[in-house]
């Protein structure tokens, strides 16, 4: 079988690099710039963490909407501080060569069903671990 020029054995296996479809310049017109707003203006989304096509996760929309949820009460609860600079480690997956360290400081609570009690005693500076993000 030959693709886009390279010849490969019969058996030979391919596997999809998520980290380099994301930082493809063919695809974004700035791929090393932070801007989260790239897929609200339309461009294209080449990671596949939920599958493709007839095979997709049925959970898809669902955990994108939970994602969304949680990360609005938490901005919405905490101030975000970065602590420390991780370096990425590139391989199969993208990944950080230690934890990641937010500093976590309460907001003011504010009245809604929505939000945290942070006005609760002990809810200052929060030290949580959750995922490889450490929080202190």
């Amino acid at each position: 079988m030959v693709v886009d020029g390279y010849r490969f054995q019969k058996g030979a296996r391919f596997m999809a690099l998520p980290y380099l479809a994301s930082w493809d310049p063919r695809h974004y017109r700035a791929p090393d710039d932070f801007n989260p707003g790239r897929f609200a203006a339309g461009e294209p989304r080449p990671v596949y963490p939920f599958g493709y096509g007839t095979r997709i996760c049925i959970g898809k929309s669902l955990a994108e909407l939970e994602l969304r949820l949680f990360t609005c009460r938490m901005v919405r609860a905490f101030r975000l501080g970065r602590v420390n600079l991780p370096r990425a480690i590139v391989g199969v997956l993208l990944q950080p060569n230690e934890d990641i360290v937010l500093r976590l400081t309460t907001r003011k609570a504010q009245s809604s069903v929505h939000s945290f009690d942070a006005s609760a005693p002990g809810r200052g500076v929060r030290d949580v671990t959750y995922a490889s993000a450490h929080v202190v």
